[in-house]
């Protein structure tokens, strides 16, 4: 084996190596993209879900029979 070879196979293996690591780091950036893409939609459905929660209690404290309620407690006290 000449040294011509061998500069040949060290420059296909340099290449090789370097294609593996651009496509393991490929995968590992698309594993955090699909993570990050489940977690947003997890905080959508838990700012959905507060939302209507948000809502319920607007309905409850601006309705007239709570601050009737409110009024007879403070003359409880």
């Amino acid at each position: 084996m000449g040294p011509f070879e061998m500069v040949c196979i060290i420059v296909i293996a340099s290449l090789g190596y370097a294609a593996y690591e651009a496509k393991l780091k490929s995968k590992s950036q698309d594993d955090a993209l699909s993570e990050s893409s489940s977690e947003l939609e997890n905080m959508k459905q838990e700012l959905a879900e507060l939302k209507q929660r948000v809502a319920a209690l607007e309905t409850i404290v601006t309705d007239k029979k709570y601050d009737l309620s409110e009024q007879i407690e403070e003359l409880r006290s």
